[in-house]
């Protein structure tokens, strides 16, 4: 498993939870990770997402 997180366009910078912490996702895949972001009553639902569109980040390959 790898861990993923979002960028969001609108707000030009990574989802974050109620906490203002980066919101992380522990999945297999992009897609994997994507599924689990947009599952009802999942992290979507927790996040400030903006609906403008999202980048995933894998923070194993890319940081």
């Amino acid at each position: 498993m790898k861990t993923f997180s979002f960028i969001d366009f609108g707000l030009k910078d990574f989802l974050r939870d109620e906490f203002n912490e980066v919101i992380k996702i522990n999945a297999e895949d992009n897609h994997h990770a994507l599924d689990l972001f947009l599952a009802p009553g999942g992290v979507a639902d927790k996040s400030d997402w903006t609906n403008k569109g999202l980048k995933s980040w894998c923070w194993e390959d890319e940081a």
